[in-house]
Order: structure tokens, then C-alpha cells, then sequence
């Protein structure tokens, strides 16, 4: 990827960070203004959308795979056409010129992430499935 942006002429726009431990990632996110991953396939997790609106970075991510529920469930981004390199780049944009709506998007997601995303609001969505499946009013979990 570096010879291809080296050879485009772009490798000064670009600096390659490595891997990246959890603090490193966290600190990483916080001096970010929007944050993307345009994946060209349905993405079928997206946990770094997930990390990113919850480090109060909001998003600007192609309209499919689970891109779409996530963004559309916390309000932290913009979606925008898939495949579509103009798209992507408007809507990233968008929000790096109006910091007072990056700054709300950013704030929104990040308690959004926590509230519908957090193991504890996973935990309980199985156990009303759970419930629902066996038709019992309580799960009592193995200790």
C-alpha cells in the first residue's frame, strides 16, 4: 500500500502507524476529527465503527453491511453511497468543515455505543431471547 501511494504521489499524505496496542488505539481515536473504514465488501462486524463512535469519533461510512444498522442505531455519521470514492470523500467533508456538528455526531455516538452495544445491554437482549425461546419468565445463568 505505501509503494502504491508513494508511486500516486500521495506518500506524504499518508503515515503508516503499525499495530497499535489498546492505550496507543485509544489515543489514536481521541486526536481523530471523522473517522472511516471503507470497506468494499458487507462488512459483517465492524467493530472499529463500534470503537471509534465510542471514542466520540463520528463516522462517515459506505451504506452497507453492518455499517449501516450501527450508524443508523447511534446517530454517530453519515452513510454514504457504497463504492462510491466521491461520496466517501464528500461526506468526510461534510464533517471535517462543520466542527459543531462533528463535535454533537462524536458526543451522540459515544453514548449511543454505550447503551445499545455494551456487554451488559448484550447480556440482557439474550436473555429475553432466551426467555422468549424456552417460555420461562427467568434464565438462570450456570455459575
Amino acid at each position: 500500500m505505501q509503494a502504491r501511494l508513494h508511486k500516486a504521489g500521495l506518500a506524504a499524505e499518508f503515515t503508516y502507524r503499525g499495530e497499535l496496542d489498546r492505550l496507543e488505539k485509544v489515543r489514536f481515536l481521541a486526536r481523530a476529527d471523522v473517522f472511516s473504514m471503507p470497506a468494499p465488501y458487507k462488512e459483517p462486524k465492524g467493530f472499529t465503527i463500534l470503537e471509534s463512535m465510542a471514542a466520540g469519533v463520528p463516522v462517515v461510512q459506505p451504506a452497507h453491511g453492518a455499517f449501516t444498522e450501527m450508524v443508523q442505531k447511534t446517530g454517530g455519521g453519515l452513510l454514504v453511497k457504497p463504492d462510491d470514492a466521491h461520496a466517501l470523500a464528500e461526506g468526510i467533508w461534510q464533517l471535517f468543515q462543520d466542527r459543531r456538528r462533528r463535535v454533537a455526531l462524536g458526543r451522540h455516538a459515544a453514548g449511543e455505543v454505550r447503551a445499545r452495544y455494551s456487554v451488559k445491554h448484550s447480556a440482557e437482549c439474550l436473555e429475553a431471547v432466551l426467555r422468549e425461546v424456552t417460555g420461562t419468565e427467568q434464565v438462570h445463568a450456570a455459575r
